[in-house]
C-alpha cells in the first residue's frame, strides 16, 4: 500500500514494513528493496480520466460518470499485454469484445428507464 503523506512518517509508521510513504512537496522516497514507491501511476490514471472527461467527452451527466470511469479503468488496466509490450485499439477492442460475449444491455436499462437484470453488470 502506498500512501502521500503531508508530514513525515512517526515512529509507528517507519516500523510497518508493509507501507510505502511518499511525502508530498519534498523529494523523500521511501524504498523497500530494489522497488521504488510513488504514486505516479494513480496521478498519471486521474490525468488521463481529467483529460478524457474535458476533451473527448464534453458533457457528462453525473449519473453516467461511473460508466466513463469504467471504460478508463479498461483502457488503463489493458494498456500492456502479459509481456509489457503494449496494446493497441484494436488489441483493447478484442479483449473487450470477449467480455461482453452472451451479455446483454437494452436501451431501457442504458438509459435507466429500466432496473437491470441480476446478470447485467
Amino acid at each position: 500500500m502506498i500512501y502521500r503523506l503531508h508530514h513525515a512518517p512517526t515512529e509507528a509508521d517507519q516500523r510497518s514494513v508493509q507501507n510505502a510513504w511518499v511525502i508530498s512537496g519534498e523529494q523523500r522516497w521511501v524504498i523497500s528493496g530494489k522497488r521504488r514507491s510513488h504514486t505516479n501511476g494513480l496521478e498519471n490514471f486521474w490525468s488521463l480520466v481529467k483529460r478524457e472527461l474535458k476533451g473527448t467527452y464534453i458533457s457528462v451527466e453525473p449519473f453516467h460518470l461511473f460508466r466513463y470511469l469504467d471504460e478508463q479503468m479498461f483502457r488503463y488496466n489493458n494498456r500492456k499485454d502479459d509481456e509489457g509490450e503494449p496494446l493497441n485499439d484494436g488489441q483493447r477492442f478484442d479483449i473487450a469484445v470477449r467480455l461482453i460475449v452472451g451479455k446483454r444491455l437494452t436501451w431501457d436499462v442504458l438509459t435507466g428507464k429500466e432496473n437491470p437484470p441480476a446478470s447485467v453488470n
